[in-house]
């Protein structure tokens, strides 16, 4: 192996008999290239936070919307039925219209806090367990 400084990474020996064998005419990433490719996607993310935000503020709203409208259900099932489905409406419309209105600014100014270097670990790490709750909570 030899260390090529001008590109930051290590190399294999193109001169040695088991690299040209074996096929090994790659370059081995080190850290610098590591954090270079975390870089990168945590800069993209961060052009795509309201995106993202919006998405999952939308997984959240699916995994908890069902019990926010039993909520709702409960406390208009009181009523005469020609007034039950206007209040639902009306209530569905403004508890999720505020939903997506204020929870993904919200959620965007919290992942704007992170740095170029946790951004895209901390999204991985939260899309891993969003579909570990979804397939923990399949219905």
């Amino acid at each position: 192996l030899l260390l090529n400084p001008h590109k930051g990474s290590l190399s294999l020996d193109h001169n040695s008999e088991c690299s040209a064998r074996c096929g090994f005419n790659q370059e081995v990433p080190t850290m610098d290239g590591i954090a270079q490719i975390i870089i990168a996607v945590s800069q993209f993310c961060r052009s795509n936070l309201n995106l993202i935000a919006m998405a999952l503020t939308a997984v959240a709203v699916v995994f908890g919307g069902k019990n926010l409208s039993a909520l709702c259900s409960s406390w208009t099932s009181r009523m005469h039925g020609l007034l039950r489905i206007p209040v639902r409406a009306a209530f569905n419309l403004a508890l999720f219209g505020a939903v997506f209105y204020f929870v993904p600014y919200w959620l965007a100014t919290l992942l704007a806090y992170f740095n170029n270097y946790t951004l895209a670990p901390v999204l991985l790490v939260l899309f891993v367990l969003v579909g570990l709750a979804s397939d923990r909570y399949a219905r």
